[in-house]
């Protein structure tokens, strides 16, 4: 119990860190995180959960997220992408990006018609990489500014 409680206490400082000047007034992401509370049924507890904020750039992007685990426990992670722009992908690996030989996991997208993805785990790891793909913002082709495309997804975890 008590490492369950460690984990979401550093779970939070990190969030707590990423989020700092970013805005949610885009978002409804209580709502988005409510919505994924309903597919930990039982034996799973919510554990934690991080809201990814998007806002497509000239550039494509590359947000990597770290996730700890416990040995012995098993996870559920409920990836919602209903606010999400079309196009951005989301990967769970078992190493970091600056691995050459990391093992995909688990992918998803945000394009098409599901918007909610389950994610558990069969093997166990220390540690679990997420990464989320954002593309490159459309040119409008009317040489004036493109209009800003922002968005958010939602990850909640479970355990049991």
């Amino acid at each position: 119990m008590i490492k369950h409680h460690l984990f979401a206490l550093l779970f939070v400082a990190l969030l707590t860190t990423s989020a700092i000047g970013q805005s949610y007034e885009y978002c409804d992401t209580k709502t988005l995180k409510d919505s994924c509370k309903d597919y930990l049924n039982k034996p799973y507890k919510y554990d934690a959960s991080n809201i990814i904020l998007v806002t497509l750039q000239r550039k494509p992007q590359l947000k990597e997220l770290e996730i700890p685990l416990f040995l012995g426990e098993s996870y559920r992670f409920i990836f919602n992408t209903y606010a999400l722009p079309p196009g951005i992908e989301i990967h769970v690996y078992n190493k970091d990006a600056d691995h050459d030989n990391r093992k995909e996991l688990f992918s998803c997208s945000s394009s098409g018609a599901t918007k909610m993805f389950i994610y558990e785990p069969e093997h166990i790891h220390s540690k679990l990489y997420i990464d989320y793909v954002i593309p490159a913002a459309h040119d409008d082709g009317s040489g004036g500014t493109a209009p800003t495309v922002q968005g958010c997804g939602v990850l909640v975890i479970g355990y049991k």
